[in-house]
């Protein structure tokens, strides 16, 4: 197994007069990309990003929101165009997954699924591993339809392993939210725990929150990565 730590960028690394995904790079040994969801970063700055860091450093890229949140993954040429350009960052970063994240109003009906299921099939012949993190609204469920969808398309469910046990497959991909404190250590072996005892060949841990950083670090340290 191998287990992959990082965080949900580099931005907010604390790094003095230093180039801050040089120096996140010598702490972490994968990222996960965010400001994708926000903007469409260019080309030539995407190619600086591989080339600051080594040759087995791990990216991981969020999807934009215009293919979620915007076009909600309906079967249109916007979020196809969107799509094709996502798979484009993917591969000149070399990153191996792209997380989908869809808001908690997104309709997931029988009707609202057969439409997912047609932007989802246009992915499925990509090399790009496609993570999926549907968030239910307050005080309800994800439809298990949904998660019959992801195993039908080999789609990896996105888990919170500070919460939930670890789903099957070849990849779990965990997106782990703290708080403004720090993780407890007995949380911290919890995600331990579940990384280990899940049967994927490799496990994403990505920390999120004010603490992301701290929080990987001291995984990293408790685990004896």
């Amino acid at each position: 197994m191998e287990i992959l730590v990082g965080a949900g960028g580099w931005a907010y690394l604390e790094t003095p007069k230093r180039d801050k995904l040089r120096a996140y790079a010598e702490l972490f040994d994968f990222v996960e990309v965010n400001s994708t969801f926000y903007f469409y970063p260019r080309l030539s700055t995407v190619k600086s990003w591989r080339r600051r860091v080594p040759e087995d450093f791990v990216f991981t890229v969020k999807c934009h929101r215009d293919v979620t949140h915007r076009h909600r993954l309906a079967p249109r040429m916007e979020t196809f165009r969107a799509l094709k350009h996502m798979l484009i960052i993917c591969r000149l970063l070399r990153a191996e997954v792209l997380v989908l994240q869809t808001p908690p109003d997104l309709e997931l009906t029988e009707e609202s699924l057969t439409a997912i299921r047609q932007t989802l099939q246009h992915l499925k012949e990509s090399e790009v591993k496609i993570a999926w993190e549907a968030r239910p609204s307050i005080g309800s469920q994800i439809p298990l339809e949904v998660y019959e969808l992801m195993e039908e398309l080999d789609i990896v469910p996105v888990v919170d392993l500070s919460r939930f046990e670890a789903p099957q497959g070849d990849i779990v991909y965990s997106r782990i939210f703290g708080g403004w404190d720090a993780m407890g250590d007995e949380e911290l072996r919890i995600i331990d725990a579940r990384a280990r005892g899940s049967s994927a060949r490799k496990v994403y841990l990505c920390f999120h929150g004010a603490r992301m950083y701290d929080d990987a670090i001291r995984y990293i340290e408790l685990s004896g990565l």
